[in-house]
């Protein structure tokens, strides 16, 4: 994607922040949902193992009507889907292998992307170009004093998107 990141930043500084992000974030796209909107938006996200990428999706799905606790990384079977105000696809690509855009299609897993919401931990795991154009991307980051998150997009709400979370996060 060759959107350049967003202003602003959101730092984490543990796991019940991250989470706040998550649950941020997913407030933003259920207001944001609107009858002009592409058939399913795609959230992909990168950053190291262990950088908080499933918390932040738990925090979205749980602003979405998902339990927290339901929603756990699909590291071993590849997607999980949960049902709550939206259907959510949560992919997982940590696992693919050296030929990972091949075993993308044969898992299957493109179907999710033309459904409701999906959300891709490990998207670098496949070229920037695989990706369609209209997505949210999130970057999450870590070191000893915490997590940052940052965003690019450049679906025509993202920015929109992006903004009405900073401004949900940030709010006393």
């Amino acid at each position: 994607m060759s959107a350049a990141y967003f202003p602003g930043e959101i730092y984490l500084p543990d796991h019940s922040q991250t989470m706040a992000a998550g649950q941020a974030i997913g407030q933003a796209l259920n207001q944001n949902l609107n009858p002009t909107a592409p058939k399913s938006q795609i959230v992909t996200m990168t950053g190291p193992l262990g950088a908080g990428k499933t918390t932040l999706c738990q925090g979205l799905a749980k602003a979405l009507g998902v339990e927290d606790f339901q929603v756990v990384s699909p590291s071993f079977t590849l997607v999980n889907i949960y049902q709550g105000l939206r259907t959510i696809y949560h992919i997982d690509l940590y696992r693919l292998g050296q030929r990972p855009k091949e075993e993308f299609y044969e898992a299957g897993l493109e179907e999710c992307l033309d459904n409701d919401l999906c959300l891709v931990e490990w998207a670098d795991r496949l070229s920037d170009d695989f990706w369609p154009e209209e997505r949210l991307d999130l970057e999450i980051d870590y070191n000893q004093s915490g997590r940052w998150l940052r965003a690019r997009g450049s679906m025509a709400p993202a920015w929109d998107l992006w903004r009405t979370a900073l401004d949900a996060f940030s709010a006393p």
